[in-house]
């Protein structure tokens, strides 16, 4: 898989018109695992408290990029509801956070051997 496949592979998380991309060919397989975790693992956190229903955030990239041998995911949530608690996005952001963190440190690993 290279670069270009895996923006056709994941169109709602690289859907920016103005999306910057630049990293290596070794880390495409985990960002290809990052991004199947984003898009895949419903991790949306639910208040039971809360009315209505909700699905899960799409998480969307604005500037990936390999910055002094690390790693650089920016990106936003985009919710299907505009009366999302802050609550709950700041949990929702934190999840995602991890999620990029666990890559992050997967390509530190495989940069530094």
């Amino acid at each position: 898989m290279n670069k270009t496949e895996l923006i056709y592979k994941y169109p709602a998380i690289f859907k920016e018109d103005s999306l910057v991309f630049d990293v290596p060919q070794e880390w495409i397989t985990t960002l290809d695992e990052l991004c199947d975790a984003l898009q895949n693992c419903h991790w949306a956190i639910f208040d039971p408290s809360y009315e209505g229903a909700m699905s899960s955030g799409q998480v969307v990239a604005e500037h990936v990029e390999e910055e002094s041998g690390e790693l650089r995911f920016y990106y936003h949530i985009e919710y299907d509801r505009p009366d999302v608690p802050p609550e709950l996005r700041k949990s929702n952001y934190g999840f995602v956070n991890g999620i990029i963190a666990y890559a992050e440190s997967k390509i530190l690993r495989l940069t530094n051997g």
